[in-house]
Parts: C-alpha cells; sequence; structure tokens
C-alpha cells in the first residue's frame, strides 16, 4: 500500500489533494555561489529520453 503525505494548516476537517495524479514532477536547481554569482539552471526531468525540442525554447539558456 502506497503511502501519501499531505502537508496544510492544522483546522479541523479533511485535507484535500489540490491537483489530480496525473501530473508529474520535474526539479530545478538553481545554483547560487557565495559571492553572489549564478550559474545557469538546471532541470531534472523524470525518464529515459530527451527531446531536443524541450529546450529549445529555453530563455535562461539552461542546460
Amino acid at each position: 500500500m502506497d503511502r501519501e503525505r499531505v502537508i496544510g494548516g492544522k483546522r479541523p476537517g479533511p485535507q484535500y489533494q489540490q491537483r489530480t495524479g496525473n501530473r508529474e514532477n520535474i526539479t530545478v536547481l538553481v545554483p547560487i555561489c557565495a559571492d553572489g554569482s549564478s550559474l545557469p539552471p538546471g532541470v531534472i526531468l523524470k525518464g529515459k529520453g530527451y527531446q531536443v525540442k524541450w529546450s529549445q525554447d529555453n530563455p535562461a539558456n539552461a542546460s
């Protein structure tokens, strides 16, 4: 049995899921150095393949 965590304010009554389960999560890394400079953001996608068109409209030139 899969367990699910719901994070929300403490209030009477049940907590409800905000979205349906048909979405996937991505991780975005925004590296900022101690001197205030930054590196281009990185995106981690779940999957076995990568499609070039995913990065074609890339205003921040992230890799």
